[in-house]
């Protein structure tokens, strides 16, 4: 972790994972067998199939032989994540004043959408939709909430200027001329205007 003029700068590295190389190697040998004697309908199909793992197997060997290597820069007006990692991280620039909260989630084994373990940032999406986002993977537990102590440190509002923002477009009043669902009018003022001041007493103005 650096501090730089502009905020901070936490980097991830992760050294290649060869153990996990050589078993993805030896599934795909095994995977490949299978597919070789399974009876299928049409050659097509089994064309396709070993299409689609293949192409899964060359990312996930490719994305072995990388490890991770990412940067998260925190400053007054973003969060950028730049850089590459295992399944479940995307490279990703959030407004900090879109940001809700942050916090540390572990992996998830879920094979649509893989989450990698580290940091996240849940923030506004589209709409009244928010979104989760991993700004730096690979991190454990401690790791992760060390990180975030530095940013709320030198960024005290990080988590609330969203919120803030939500909060007065709710409580905006309507513009002049216009009104709420379900108000009534007022009437009509008359042309003279009476302000009881005392028991026995007017004062009118026309």
């Amino acid at each position: 972790m650096r501090k730089m003029p502009d905020g901070l700068s936490i980097r991830v590295t992760e050294t290649r994972q060869c153990g996990r190389f050589f078993i993805m190697i030896v599934t795909g040998i095994v995977a490949a067998y299978v597919l070789y004697r399974v009876p299928f309908s049409s050659p097509a199909l089994r064309l396709f199939i070993g299409a689609v793992f293949l192409i899964g197997l060359l990312a996930g060997l490719i994305s072995a032989l990388r490890g991770c290597d990412v940067e998260l820069r925190v400053t007054n007006l973003d969060f950028v994540s730049a850089g590459h990692a295992l399944e479940g991280y995307n490279a990703s620039t959030l407004p900090r004043a879109d940001i809700f909260r942050l916090e540390y989630r572990d992996a998830s084994g879920d094979i649509d959408a893989p989450q990698a373990k580290g940091l996240y940032a849940e923030h506004r999406g589209m709409g009244s939709w928010s979104r989760s986002t991993c700004v730096l993977p690979q991190v454990d537990r401690a790791q992760a909430e060390q990180i975030i102590e530095a940013i709320y440190q030198r960024f005290p509002d990080t988590g609330t200027l969203s919120s803030a923002a939500a909060r007065e477009s709710c409580e905006d009043p309507a513009p002049p001329g216009t009104l709420a669902a379900g108000a009534t009018p007022p009437r009509r003022a008359s042309a003279t205007t009476c302000v009881n001041s005392a028991p026995k007493k007017k004062i009118c103005a026309e």
